[in-house]
């Protein structure tokens, strides 16, 4: 999924180290061959910028470090409440 998913799942007990290791190794991997992929795809006069990342000029580097963290939270929130929790598929009850 994400290498960040994995690192909370690993703080959080759910996955072994050995496993920690294999996916993250996995998803390293994945991700260089899907670039490289994607970069054989596009023509060279639209690759200008591709894989570049830098904080908004408008913001600050405390501030592009905060937005990380807090949307990093966001996103790990979601994906423990929507995909890892026990209680996915089941019906609360109403009382």
């Amino acid at each position: 999924i994400n290498p960040v998913v994995t690192w909370a799942l690993l703080f959080t007990n759910r996955i072994s180290v050995l496993r920690f290791l294999v996916y993250v190794f996995s998803q390293l991997v994945g991700a260089c061959v899907g670039s490289g992929i994607l970069r054989s795809l596009t023509p060279p006069d639209l690759r200008f910028g591709m894989g570049c990342h830098a904080v908004n000029p408008q913001l600050s580097l405390a501030q592009g470090v905060w937005a990380e963290v807090i949307f990093t939270f966001i996103f790990i929130f979601v994906v423990f409440a929507t995909a890892i929790s026990p209680f996915v598929g089941k019906i609360a009850p109403l009382s």
